[in-house]
């Protein structure tokens, strides 16, 4: 199995854990906080989504993203970027907003594009390190955000697979075994012993 065989299918169950948790996530669950300084589990949900979508778009390729396209423009709390350092008053904005069919589409929509992508790189192109000053110049979505700079000096040199990796596989995984951790203690809070 060569490395875009291997990361097609990580990237492939990253999506399908989206989506599976949104779908396991009651419409209650999704935004509520098990704890006042944690996040609601429709902005982790939407973050992953938003973070894959950021990887792949703006830090490796330089183009638009797919919550850019018209069809998403407005629909996705775009204001929030993709979730990295907001409040948590934004995060709980995110989570009301951003129902979970909306979520799901939007992976839907963010898997092919993905996908497509893949098809296109070899081996070789993994290995190289994006022009992250270029590609976040690239899309003005993140023009305005005061942590831009530190975000391109954190990233700077690393190779695409290892951004594919680290924001759109394990990230993803952590994230989902959160919530549903977080669902869980939501169904069934811990009971003070008599």
């Amino acid at each position: 199995m060569n490395a875009i065989s291997l990361l097609r299918a990580q990237l492939e169950g990253s999506f399908d854990l989206i989506t599976e948790v949104a779908g396991e996530t009651s419409d209650i669950e999704w935004t509520a906080q098990v704890l006042a300084e944690m996040n609601p589990p429709g902005f982790t949900l939407w973050h992953c989504a938003r973070s894959i979508d950021w990887a792949v778009n703006c830090e490796i390729r330089g183009v638009p993203e797919v919550a850019d396209q018209p069809r998403w423009k407005g629909r996705l709390a775009q204001d929030a970027w993709f979730g990295y350092e907001v409040s948590m008053a934004k995060a709980c904005q995110v989570a009301a907003t951003v129902s979970r069919s909306v979520l799901v589409e939007y992976a839907g929509d963010l898997k092919a594009n993905v996908t497509a992508w893949l098809d296109t790189i070899s081996d070789d192109d993994l290995d190289g390190e994006p022009d992250l000053e270029k590609n976040y110049r690239s899309n003005g979505t993140y023009m305005s955000v005061p942590q831009l700079e530190t975000w391109i000096k954190e990233d700077t040199g690393t190779p695409a697979w290892r951004l594919l990796a680290g924001a759109c596989i394990g990230h993803v995984r952590t994230h989902a075994g959160e919530i549903r951790a977080l669902n869980q203690i939501f169904r069934e809070p811990v009971r003070a012993a008599e």
